[in-house]
């Protein structure tokens, strides 16, 4: 039996520090609910156990970041819940945490991990099943802070704002609120908005939400995993899972790259389209990127021209949306003939133990007539494609994604869409936890073959 240390205060239990084997079972005196929640932003997806001494009774085999699992009925009874994670380096499924719930009958048990990846703590609240689940016009809400800040967090109408009425909790970092029951008004648009404790300036705003009568939401609001560090993330709660929420006060953010394979040098910049004003510039050799710019989300024209014939250029509009990061590449053939700019949403979470790949498809041609979509494996040493699923699959020209994969040694491989005909790679990738890494395949330097698969960036 390990060492087991608990905080307990005021209803809230967490659990700093437990290893080691639980032991007792259920019992027909009732039954009470727990539900388990990812808060850890660089901690990977996990898959979850709740055992009755030895039997496995409930199983989730994938719980994410800002994921919820459903809200399970247990008999009355103790029961160990074990977290755990792949090792990216063995394959095999490693313990992350372990810890214990005494559940009782109509109590809703909710369990929230927090901290990091390498300090990882479960908080676990407990409430009594109420009228306001069943039978009132009323909404029941619970906020979570996993923030480094001291957050005031709201819910209520459009048009109210940070009126006291919508104020859920005040909360200091690591903290969860007790239930607060509010009115239910079938004609308000609800928006969760959060501020820093004691100001005015929102950090955080959803759009609209969709809220329920006779419904019970948790509000977890974590730090920003996005393009503005300044303000804050949010997802939202409810008995069968969790939805993340955009941020509509939160900046987006960008970085370019030149996949033009004749051009030397492209000149880009861009600007808001309405003003003119220049958000970014950059002088970029071909598979190179700029550092990543913030900015209001705005439409913003793109240009690139030729360092070298100023009458050599392209221009082109596109959305940014806020709190959403992306990758503007230009590629195609040639500069002064047929190129394009797209922008594709980038994922900027960073994993403890695992590597955050943006692919990006600047190849204009495979050996399929008329299709440039291309297959991009993410191959464990001595690995082939044929044992191996896409990480993307019929990716088209100048289409981008982001995946996260363990940190491991890897070959990258790009195929023809569906074919497994390779058309670049391997090119091995050495990564460390937390990295980030923008990998783009295109043409030979001067344009033609062969095809490349390069590491453009690791961040």
């Amino acid at each position: 039996m390990g060492i087991q240390r608990f905080l307990i205060m005021g209803g809230f239990v967490t659990a700093l520090m437990l290893s080691g084997c639980g032991s007792s079972s259920g019992s027909d005196g009732g039954s009470g609910f727990v539900q388990l929640i990812h808060g850890i932003a660089d901690a990977p997806a996990l898959s979850v156990e709740i055992l009755d001494g030895d039997d496995v009774v409930e199983a989730f085999s994938t719980l994410a970041f800002q994921g919820a699992t459903s809200r399970v009925s247990l008999a009355q009874g103790s029961y160990e819940v074990e977290f755990f994670f792949e090792d990216p380096q063995s394959g095999f499924e490693e313990r992350f945490l372990t810890t214990e719930v005494n559940v009782t009958s109509d109590t809703i048990f909710m369990g929230v991990l927090a901290g990091t990846f390498d300090d990882e703590q479960i908080i676990w609240q407990d409430r009594p099943v109420t009228e306001s689940d069943t039978d009132n016009e009323e909404i029941e809400v619970v906020a979570v802070n996993l923030s480094a800040t001291s957050v005031s967090i709201y819910l209520g109408d459009d048009d109210e704002g940070t009126a006291t009425e919508n104020l859920v909790a005040t909360l200091a970092p690591g903290s969860v609120s007790t239930p607060t029951v509010l009115a239910y008004d079938d004609d308000a648009d609800y928006i969760v908005r959060a501020t820093e404790e004691g100001m005015t300036n929102l950090i955080y705003e959803s759009d609209d939400v969709n809220i329920l009568e006779d419904t019970r939401y948790t509000v977890v609001l974590t730090d920003s995993t996005g393009p503005d560090p300044a303000t804050k993330s949010v997802f939202l709660v409810e008995d069968d899972g969790a939805v993340a929420l955009a941020n509509a006060v939160a900046q987006s953010g960008f970085i370019l790259v030149n996949a033009v394979p004749d051009a030397a040098t492209v000149d880009m910049v861009v600007e808001v389209s309405a003003t003119g004003d220049i958000l970014a510039e950059a002088s970029l050799s071909y598979m190179e990127n700029s550092p990543a710019t913030t900015s209001d989300a705005n439409f913003v024209d793109v240009q690139a021209t030729a360092s070298t014939d100023a009458n050599v250029s392209y221009s082109t509009t596109v959305s940014l949306n806020e709190d959403t990061a992306y990758s503007f590449a230009i590629a195609g053939a040639s500069l002064a003939e047929d190129v394009s700019v797209r922008a594709n949403e980038r994922d900027l979470r960073r994993v403890a133990n695992a590597v955050n790949i943006h692919f990006i498809n600047a190849i204009t041609e495979t050996d399929i007539e008329d299709s440039s979509a291309v297959d991009f494996y993410v191959l464990r040493l001595g690995d082939s494609i044929s044992d191996t699923a896409p990480l993307g699959v019929d990716v088209e020209f100048l289409e981008g994604f982001s995946a996260i994969v363990g940190a491991t040694p890897y070959d990258m491989v790009v195929t023809s869409g569906g074919t497994q005909s390779i058309l670049a790679g391997p090119t091995r990738l050495f990564p460390e936890g937390g990295d980030r890494v923008i990998v783009v395949a295109g043409e030979a330097a001067g344009g033609g073959l062969p095809n490349q698969l390069t590491i453009v960036a690791s961040e």
